[in-house]
Order: C-alpha cells, then structure tokens, then sequence
C-alpha cells in the first residue's frame, strides 16, 4: 500500500524549473514528477509546452497498466522506445494520449517508501542516449536530497508539536496539583482555625473547672473553721 507524502509549494516551483530544462535538453513534450497516493497516481509537476497533454494535479487510478506503476513496483528505471510496438505496453492507458515512447525513474521518500517517480514522455520512437539517462539520474539525486530536507523539516515540526502537546499537559496537570494544594492549603487553614477554637473552649473549661475547685477548698476551709468554732464554743 502506497502513501501520500506532503510536499511545500517552494520545491514545486524549483522541480517545474528542472522539469522545463529536461523537456528542452531530451527535446520530449512531457516532463513529470509524479507522486502516488495509496489508490492512485497524480501529476505533481509538469513541464510547461503545449505538447505536453498532462495537467498538474490530475490523478489515474493504479492498477491500470500505467509505465509508472512498473517503475514503482520495481524501483528500476524504465525504458519503453515505442510501446505501440511492444506487446507489453501496446495496451497501456498513455498509449492513447500518443505517449508511446517512455523513460522513468524511481523517485524514494527518505524512510524508503516510494515517492513517485520523474519521467519523460513523447509521441514517437525514442531511444533515450546513456548521457541523457544519467541526467535523469543526477535530478533524480537532487530531488531525493530535497525530499531528505522536507522529512527533516516535518520530523523537526512533529517534534516540536508532540513537545508542545507534552508541555501543554503537562502544564494542565500542574494546574490541577496547584487547585490540589490551594485546597489542602484551606482546610488546612480551616482545621487549624477549629483546633483554635477547640483549644480556646478547652481553655475556658479549664478555667471554669480550676476555679470551681478553688472556690471547693475554699468553702471547705470556712466550713472547717465554722465548725472548730463551734466546737470551741
């Protein structure tokens, strides 16, 4: 299974670039990058002429025959000189836009998934010379080099939002212990002011207690005198 990879509008621009220049040296109406989603394939970037009959954008079910798919599947280069000729590819899907001459590379996302691919295309027999293959090939080292750039910078933003996502939560619960000690700080506050209060009744008690015992010995002592005078009388 396939997956889509992102990628920011700045290479588009630098790829379509690329892309005029190869349609120019290899002289093909079709230069593409093609990037693959999981069920089908889409137009990245294409080289700018009014030969070319592919759109940016425009997407193709997989599992059609297409020469990509071939590319993708094996990660092997490709080269089909006329495919009307070929028994192979006499039925593919570009056939019938006249695209019957083929040339495409594997294009490899830095974990090792398929990208796409980057291909060239035209409406004749064309047998792609050694130096304009290793052209394709050094492009296709330019581009994987910005691919490694895009997975750096998106690994390093994914980063940062799981540290800002771990940041966020854990400020949340440092609030929530926060709330915690606020509230064992006022009943600690509250148990503290009723012990007080306890205390002062206790203390009030005491007195209570301690002069009723006092005014005891008191009245014990006059009832003593009262009755040593009495019996001295």
């Amino acid at each position: 299974m396939y997956e889509k990879h992102d990628v920011p509008n700045e290479y588009l621009t630098k790829w379509q670039k690329i892309l005029n220049v190869v349609s120019e040296i290899l002289e093909v109406p079709a230069a593409l990058i093609m990037r693959v989603w999981p069920e089908e394939i889409e137009v990245l970037v294409a080289s700018i002429g009014e030969q070319n009959p592919y759109e940016e954008h425009e997407k193709a079910a997989l599992a059609t025959g297409l020469y990509c798919e071939t590319v993708m599947a094996t990660r092997k280069q490709l080269m089909v000189p006329n495919a009307i000729e070929d028994p192979a590819w006499k039925d593919n899907p570009d056939v019938k836009l006249n695209m019957v001459s083929y040339l495409g590379l594997p294009l490899i996302w830095p974990d090792n998934t398929i990208f796409g691919t980057m291909c060239v295309l035209d409406s004749k027999t064309k047998y792609y010379s050694q130096p304009h293959q290793d052209l394709l090939w050094q492009l296709k080292e330019i581009i994987e080099r910005d691919f490694s750039i895009i997975h750096h910078t998106q690994e390093v933003e994914w980063r940062k939002c799981e540290l800002e996502e771990q940041i966020q939560a854990r400020s949340a619960e440092l609030r929530d212990v926060n709330r915690q000690l606020k509230d064992l700080e006022q009943r600690v506050q509250e148990v503290t002011s009723e012990l007080e209060s306890k205390k002062r009744d206790v203390e009030l008690l005491n007195k209570v207690f301690i002069d009723r015992e006092l005014k005891m010995v008191e009245l014990k002592k006059m009832i003593k005198e009262l009755q040593g005078k009495a019996v001295g009388g």
